[in-house]
């Protein structure tokens, strides 16, 4: 990380503590750019995942994150594994806990850190589907709807729009096929319920 963007390892502390866009992912147009900003993009909701769980409460003060974390992986293999590391190392692996924890609750509400934490994604993804919760809330009302009124035709339209929306998102982009399973399930179901009403 230190090579990609120029700079020693003591200032690269700083910028990861002090800079939240030295977080954003950017869009690059090669095939080795994009994977290389998928692979990030995982690590880094891997990294949100065990941050939210490592905290506790969700609903600390920022200023308190650096202490939390320190106690929770007090006796961790991580914590051990820092001990074979020199001073610059140690600091460097520390930054990006405290940094990326930081950057999470810059960006969030204890409710919504929360609710990542109960779903499973990570920052990105959280604000992702909280952007778009109001259209999906109003698909999964329609599909309901539907459902109760045997209108298979705006059930599957609504499941097949709430589904490519969702993997729309950074996290289940890698899912994108499974709309089109989604689709191609439930056009069979409507093509079965209309015969039957024939």
């Amino acid at each position: 990380m230190s090579q990609t963007v120029d700079m020693q390892r003591s200032d690269l502390v700083d910028y990861l503590a002090n800079t939240p866009a030295a977080w954003q992912l950017h869009s690059q147009t090669s095939e080795d750019a994009a994977e290389s900003d998928d692979t990030m993009s995982s690590r880094l909701a891997r990294l949100d995942n065990a941050l939210l769980s490592l905290i506790d409460p969700l609903e600390c003060p920022p200023e308190d994150i650096a202490t939390i974390l320190d106690r929770a992986l007090e006796q961790s293999l991580w914590t051990r594994r820092l001990q074979r590391l020199d001073e610059d190392g140690r600091r460097l692996r520390r930054a990006i806990l405290n940094g990326r924890a930081r950057m999470i609750w810059s960006e969030t509400t204890a409710i919504q850190r929360r609710g990542y934490f109960c779903a499973g994604v990570g920052l990105s993804t959280g604000l992702y589907l909280d952007e778009h919760s109001g259209r999906l809330t109003a698909l999964l009302l329609q599909a309901d709807a539907s459902m109760l009124v045997g209108d298979a035709t705006a059930l599957v339209e609504a499941l097949v729009e709430f589904a490519s929306l969702v993997f729309s998102g950074a996290t289940f982009q890698d899912k994108l096929p499974c709309t089109k399973l989604v689709r191609r399930s439930y056009t069979m179901v409507a093509r079965s319920t209309r015969q039957r009403h024939f």
